[in-house]
């Protein structure tokens, strides 16, 4: 299996429970693996036989900037299933990281990995 990786995808969006976090988008950083295979467009060289990046990070961005959410796991999970709506990923990996949302902290977040439903 092959991946396409994503590093520090920094993103705002509206999320957390706390009234003053419903007011203002907040930066998050996103990390994501997405397994497949890329021998075709490895052979082809050709976009549209590959995932094309530009599009997975719209994809992203459009889901995190849709609507508030409470808590990153579910902000992670509709991202997921965005991202699944393509057949040719396999699994992802994602990690979404919440920086300085706990004072004490440089950062905290979440991790999540999904395989495709069979």
């Amino acid at each position: 299996m092959d991946t396409i990786f994503i590093k520090e995808l920094e993103i705002f969006s509206k999320i957390g429970v706390y009234e003053e976090e419903k007011k203002h988008a907040q930066p998050l950083i996103v990390d994501i693996d997405i397994y497949t295979c890329l021998r075709q467009a490895s052979q082809t060289d050709n976009l549209s036989d590959a995932i094309d990046y530009t599009q997975l990070i719209r994809h992203i961005e459009c889901v995190c900037q849709a609507k508030h959410r409470q808590l990153l796991e579910s902000l992670a999970q509709d991202i997921l299933d965005t991202l699944f709506e393509d057949n040719r990923i396999q699994a992802i990996r994602i990690s979404i990281t919440k920086p300085k949302a706990v004072k004490e902290t440089r950062c905290l977040g979440i991790s999540m990995h999904r395989e495709r439903q069979k």
